[in-house]
């Protein structure tokens, strides 16, 4: 299973106050490691037993408000 996030249905991770946007999801270390070969700038940001959550490294994400 891959799957690429289209731009009009976001997908974000939320860690240490941030909100980076995923662009991809996959079971596979395999795909996973293609894509980050062929996407410039492609780096995981999660593991969850089998899901791995690709990211753009120079994403910074944007800020989340808190309580």
């Amino acid at each position: 299973m891959f799957h690429l996030m289209p731009g009009n249905c976001p997908v974000f991770f939320h860690d240490m106050n941030r909100a980076v946007k995923v662009i991809a999801i996959t079971d596979d270390q395999a795909a996973a490691n293609t894509f980050m070969l062929k996407t410039k700038n492609a780096s995981v940001i999660a593991c969850d037993g089998p899901i791995i959550l690709l990211a753009d490294a120079t994403d910074k994400g944007y800020k989340l408000k808190t309580a």
